[in-house]
């Protein structure tokens, strides 16, 4: 972002068409470029946070027994609520985007 968009006109073609496609093209590329800049302050964009429940460790202490956190499934962290698109109490979409988050 920074440059000034160009618009070549096609001769003998409908210019206002042409305007009108070019405008939505510029629209999506800026909606791009807003989306990349912007940063989440809670997880600078990696989507997932420590697990509150067992301290990003995984497991916890159960009267002496260490035991797999159920909330992360032993992974350590869930999903950044501050960021995510969606429902963020949707918990099969939580789900499903933690599936796609790597290890």
């Amino acid at each position: 972002i920074g440059e000034r968009a160009t618009l070549r006109l096609i001769p003998g073609g409908s210019h206002a068409a042409h305007w009108h496609q070019a405008e939505g093209v510029a629209r999506v590329v800026v909606e791009a470029a807003e989306a990349d800049a912007w940063q989440c302050r809670t997880c600078a964009n990696r989507r997932a946070v420590g697990c509150p429940n067992c301290d990003a460790q995984g497991k916890y202490d159960a009267s002496g027994l260490m035991v797999q956190c159920s909330c992360c499934k032993g992974r350590g962290r869930v999903v950044c609520r501050a960021c995510f698109k969606g429902d963020p109490y949707d918990i099969e979409a939580v789900r499903g985007r933690m599936r796609k988050l790597p290890d």
